[in-house]
């Protein structure tokens, strides 16, 4: 007999009642296939109402959903990991593409200002 969505929510709800309160780890091949087929709407909406009244931590790390917009679903905490990080390595990589590949700077011009990164670490 096929596990079905509803199984698998009753099985998510019952862990996390006894205290155990188990999510996949997203470095694990498996988990992460699974994982990456989780993020609609109806899904991140499908795990807060799982969990209630529990706190849940969205990870985003993707365009497309607004904090306000979580919010509504219930999540409680955003997180972005790497995401961040990816994208300053990602103006980082088009100014080094355009200096090597056309021998010119204006990629450089999207930085954020000097004089502003000093005021915020002084």
């Amino acid at each position: 007999m096929p596990i079905t969505t509803a199984d698998k929510r009753a099985t998510f709800r019952k862990m996390h009642e006894t205290g155990c309160f188990v999510l996949p780890n997203p470095w694990d091949i498996g988990s992460a296939r699974a994982l990456q087929h989780m993020g609609s709407r109806e899904q991140i909406s499908a795990v807060v109402k799982a969990v209630h009244p529990k706190p849940v931590n969205l990870l985003l790390g993707w365009p497309g959903l607004a904090v306000a917009e979580v919010a509504e679903f219930g999540v409680r905490r955003i997180s972005v990991g790497g995401s961040l990080a990816r994208s300053a390595w990602g103006g980082f990589m088009r100014a080094a593409r355009e200096i090597a590949e056309q021998g010119t700077f204006t990629e450089l011009g999207n930085g954020y200002a000097g004089g502003e990164l000093n005021k915020m670490f002084s």
